[in-house]
């Protein structure tokens, strides 16, 4: 499934009454859903807009990710991927084909990640043009040692969520204006647990390349099919041929499609599924629906509840021949479904041993001359009753043969990764058993440290000049010892610290990097905003200063809100009487901050073992947009939605603030009720009640 140059639904936040009056002319490819305007400055709509074309590429990045196995386009894949007929045709990538693993890195999905944002993303940029009527918009090229480029995506994979951040400097000028409005960085956190299917698939992979568990399972259903395995049968009957197609398809196929796909792994939900519900005995029903009884007797808990059967001790068959665990990591909001790829187990490349002509027979005992030792056994046995001579079918029977098997992990929020594991048998043994190679299993800690011994003590070969300056409103001064660190792919390596030049007092330093593709360099220094700016390192010349690359930034000092206590009486909650009460036990703070260069966000009340809290803004005169939820029991029970103003020259020795939050009298549980408080609660009280900043 391509989606490259498509758009998806993009929702522009700030709609405001003098901006967009023309979005009836985005008729193109691009749809465009209005929500209420929560906005008083109009730049904050391309603000918006710019986030949703970032968020809409990264979601589609992040589908085509888990689709296709770690990479964003199978199109024209180097390594082997098989297809296979579902709902629609796939293409599902081979993570092991001929002692090779093929299972992407994290790096390499992060790579995948970035390089689909960065096209994805493109038709969207280009489309700014609707708000033409309103502002003149400048691109600032970005200058690269690969050329120049409008924007720069990057993104980057965390526990439960996938961050990317855009760099596309633009200047906003209102028609007729010489004055405007800079922005430049984006970023947008999108919810996944694309890691979380990642790590459990690399766990299936580390469990094969183990133990052959696939293979195992395989010839275990060799074994228990019509096909002559091994081992001796009594039956008069003539001999039993199977061509190799009916041996394949008619019998083989069947067989591996009913038992491979009870496969399942006991660290994840694998109870909840239908395969397990029981069809023995003429039950049907689940077991769990089932009352359990010991000797007659319907047992019974310590509270006197009923105890029902489960798979392990109702139908232990199934459970114990057909689960296993990839670890002892749980991992019960994810299921695996194995799907046997029946197109890839085809006649021609089967073979049987012994055969004639193709043919695979069941032999009796004095013919077979692989049976020696039971033929003379027997033999004696056989000329007391030479009736039975016929009877007694000793089977040897060796099979090579090979076919892939699909895993399907999908998450509880919806989300489905696949990837694909050959299976090969050589006569009844696995084939490559040992020579892959056994893939360490992912520790995101040590796989990190080691990256980072081998990545970061490695050669520099690239010189970048970097200058540091502190914002002073119309003014920047150069600012002395801001630390250097570089992130690439997520590995950071500390680089310097940009220092004075006692010359010209001006702070300036030529650093030394590794050389990365879309790197991060960060610039840091305590009690300032921490900038981060997109470039790359490439081995042009090598120890060779730049001019054209100077590249400056400017960091501005930040500001401490302090607050009481943990149990955070800085937050007051107002109920629909106008009444004030501080937080309970059981409710919780989620508080977002943000400004065209600035957002933090906050979540109250803290752990135990955590700090007391603050909260920091931009040490200057600056406007922020206040969005506060409250949380009861989990649930969404209140919110505030406004401004927060700051400016030094007033507030500069202030020590503390106070948020009140409104609190619903109902359930948020749909966007009418959220539309009703917030247009009947929220909008009429927010400039009555602002955040007040208090001396200490």
């Amino acid at each position: 499934m391509n989606k490259k140059g498509q758009v998806a639904t993009f929702i522009i936040i700030g709609i405001v009454l003098l901006l967009i009056t023309s979005l009836t002319l985005f008729a193109i490819k691009f749809k465009i859903s209005n929500v209420p305007d929560t906005y008083s400055d109009p730049v904050n709509a391309i603000n918006d807009y710019i986030k949703q074309c970032l968020k809409s590429s990264t979601q589609s990045s992040i589908a085509e990710l888990l689709d296709n196995g770690g990479y964003t386009n199978l199109d024209n894949f180097v390594i082997p991927r098989l297809e296979y007929a579902g709902d629609e045709l796939k293409k599902i990538p081979l993570w092991i084909k001929k002692n090779k693993v093929n299972r992407p890195t994290i790096s390499k999905m992060q790579m995948e990640l970035t390089t689909y944002i960065n096209e994805d993303i493109k038709g969207c940029i280009n489309s700014l043009d609707i708000f033409n009527e309103q502002f003149d918009i400048e691109k600032l090229n970005i200058k690269t040692l690969d050329g120049e480029k409008e924007f720069e995506a990057h993104a980057e994979i965390f526990e439960n969520n996938v961050i990317s951040n855009l760099y596309i400097p633009l200047r906003i000028f209102p028609k007729g204006s010489n004055t405007y409005t800079q922005l430049e960085n984006f970023e947008i956190k999108e919810n996944t647990k694309l890691l979380r299917l990642y790590k459990l698939a690399s766990e299936v992979l580390n469990l094969q390349l183990k133990t052959n568990f696939l293979e195992n399972y395989t010839m275990e259903t060799v074994q228990l099919s019509p096909l002559p395995s091994e081992g001796m049968r009594f039956d008069c009957s003539a001999p039993i041929t199977y061509t190799y197609d009916e041996a394949v398809n008619g019998l083989l196929k069947p067989a591996l499609k009913a038992n491979m796909d009870l496969i399942r792994f006991k660290n994840t939900n694998y109870l909840d599924d239908n395969l397990y519900k029981l069809k023995v005995n003429g039950l049907n029903q689940d077991a769990k629906n089932i009352p359990l009884e010991i000797d007659g007797q319907v047992q019974i808990d310590s509270g006197g509840n009923v105890l029902y059967e489960t798979i392990d001790n109702y139908f232990p068959y199934y459970d114990n021949l057909y689960s296993t665990k990839t670890s002892n990591n749980l991992f019960e909001d994810i299921k695996i479904r194995t799907i046997v790829d029946q197109n890839s187990l085809i006649s021609t490349d089967f073979h049987a041993s012994p055969n004639k002509n193709n043919y695979i027979i069941q032999e009796d005992t004095l013919k077979s001359k692989s049976q020696k030792g039971i033929g003379k056994i027997m033999g004696g046995f056989m000329s007391l009753i030479p009736m039975f001579k016929n009877c007694i079918k000793v089977q040897h029977h060796f099979y090579s043969f090979n076919y892939n098997t699909i895993f399907e992990l999908a998450a509880d929020n919806g989300e489905v990764f696949r990837f694909a594991l050959p299976i090969n048998i050589h006569r009844n043994e696995p084939k490559e058993t040992t020579s892959v190679g056994f893939v360490s299993d992912i520790d995101d800690e040590m796989s990190r440290q080691q990256m980072h011994e081998f990545y970061c003590a490695g050669e520099r070969l690239v010189k970048k000049r970097l200058g540091a300056e502190k914002d002073f409103g119309s003014t920047t001064k150069s600012l002395d010892n801001v630390n250097i660190s570089y992130d690439c792919a997520g590995v950071v390596c500390e680089i310097g610290t940009i220092k004075k030049n006692q010359v010209n007092n001006l702070a300036i330093s030529s650093l030394q990097f590794p050389v990365c593709e879309n790197g991060k360099i960060i610039f840091e220094k305590e009690g300032y905003q921490t900038k981060e700016r997109y470039t790359n390192t490439h081995i042009l010349n090598p120890n060779q200063d730049d001019d054209d690359m100077l590249i400056i930034e400017v960091l501005t000092k930040l500001k401490k809100f302090q607050f009481k206590d943990k149990l955070f009486s800085n937050f007051l909650v107002i109920d629909k009487e106008l009444n004030k009460r501080q937080l309970s036990e059981n409710e919780s703070i989620v508080i977002t901050i943000s400004s065209e260069d600035f957002s933090r966000e906050y979540f109250y009340p803290l752990f135990e073992d955590e700090e007391n809290a603050f909260i920091e803004l931009i040490d200057k005169k600056e406007d922020y947009d206040l969005d506060i939820k409250l949380l009861k029991d989990g649930e969404f029970s209140g919110a505030y939605f406004g401004k927060l103003n700051y400016d030094p020259v007033y507030h500069g020795n202030k020590e503390e603030i106070i948020f009140y939050i409104f609190e619903s009298d109902e359930k948020l549980n749909s966007a009418e009720s959220f539309s009703n408080f917030y247009n009947n609660i929220v909008v009429p009280q927010a400039n009555t009640f602002k955040p007040i900043m208090l001396d200490k």
